[in-house]
């Protein structure tokens, strides 16, 4: 099998490992399209505002009215995010992006009187309206996580400048996405017998499994140099991260941003601090691993890279439809029902974008 030293192209990846987003929308014009209707539709928001708690109808038609554009706003967000993500120079899909972004910003807005609303109707009017009206019924589990939260949840108002913010406040993430997957260029990694191996962000984990030690030393020096170049600009990224999940625990009364967080999912911060006492607790098995794997590889010291290396001298490559095969197979006890839908949307209906990094095949150790 032949190995190139340089990354494949998007642009000549087989069409049977692309996304196929023209099964989302067929083209640009039919998602601006859709964009724009969606935007209008949001004005029928008002229509509910103040009478959700009128009766388990005017309910039952708000969730199928609010479920109804978020399935299509997530229609748009993944057509937009399709092409963005596999050419991040492409700016048009950059521009679909954004404006993709600010429209969920402002669907988050419109719908935010919603929950207040819900909670002010009280869980027992709400008991009764899903004995009267049994389609509400499915509601169930969102009603308990609403009254879950509701110590956090602010008025209206509140709730919809929360909402607004949310695109602007993306800023520090996108920021940080722009600069590490389009602007950021690496040196390339090195083998033994001096070919060279180009460093990006679909190669780095596959060099890294390489059985070729100074492929994967300079590889990972190069990769973490072109960071070490744009580190404080990284920094300001996270700083400005911390600061908004500080700004929405304290708007939103939580102790810290991680009760904020876990609560989201109804986790108590005792489970986080259990997980962390249980991986410390656990360390000495760690160290006896890292041990081991030292010895086996012939290593007087083990470094990062050496991590993932493979035990064996032999590099072991794996092709795109036996990587499928060996998923679904670990997913069997989830059924066939479930392993089937699952290899015919990946290897039939386009569900991933395939990258042939340097070798066209995934390598692994």
């Amino acid at each position: 099998m032949s190995k190139t030293t340089k990354l494949v192209p998007r642009s000549e990846v087989p069409e049977r490992y692309r996304w196929n987003s023209v099964s989302v929308f067929k083209s640009p014009d039919d998602w601006n399209a859709e964009a724009l209707v969606v935007e209008q539709d949001l004005k029928s928001a008002a229509d509910y505002k103040g009478k959700l708690g009128d009766t388990p109808e005017t309910l039952l038609a708000w969730f199928a009215y609010t479920q109804d554009l978020l399935i299509r706003l997530g229609k748009l967000y993944v057509y937009a995010n399709l092409a963005y993500s596999v050419d991040t120079l492409d700016q048009a899909a950059a521009a679909r992006v954004a404006r993709v972004r600010s429209l969920q910003a402002k669907v988050q807005a419109q719908l935010s009187f919603g929950d207040p609303e819900i909670v002010s109707i009280g869980l027992d009017k709400l008991a009764a309206w899903m004995e009267s009206t049994p389609e509400l019924k499915i509601y169930q589990h969102y009603f308990d996580k609403l009254f879950h939260l509701r110590p956090h949840l602010r008025e209206a108002d509140i709730e919809e400048i929360l909402g607004l913010v949310s695109d602007p406040f993306r800023s520090s993430a996108a920021i940080h996405a722009t600069l590490t997957d389009t602007d950021l260029n690496f040196e390339p990694a090195v083998d033994s017998s001096g070919t060279t191996y180009e460093v990006g962000q679909s190669s780095i984990g596959s060099l890294l499994t390489r059985a070729d030690r100074n492929v994967r030393q300079t590889a990972w020096e190069n990769y973490a140099d072109g960071y070490l170049r744009v580190r404080n600009t990284l920094a300001s990224c996270l700083a400005t991260g911390v600061k908004q999940d500080a700004f929405f625990a304290n708007v939103r009364d939580y102790a810290s941003s991680l009760e904020a967080s876990l609560d989201q999912n109804q986790i108590p911060t005792a489970v986080f601090d259990n997980l962390i006492n249980t991986f410390k607790q656990n360390l000495p098995t760690w160290h006896k691993y890292w041990r081991l794997r030292k010895q086996v590889l012939g290593l007087d010291r083990m470094h990062v890279y050496d991590i993932k290396a493979p035990l064996t001298e032999e590099d072991v490559d794996i092709d795109f439809e036996q990587a499928v095969n060996y998923i679904t197979s670990g997913m069997q006890p989830l059924g066939d029902e479930y392993t089937s839908i699952l290899k015919r949307g990946v290897l039939e209906q386009g569900w991933v974008h395939f990258l042939q990094a340097l070798t066209g095949h995934i390598h692994s150790s």
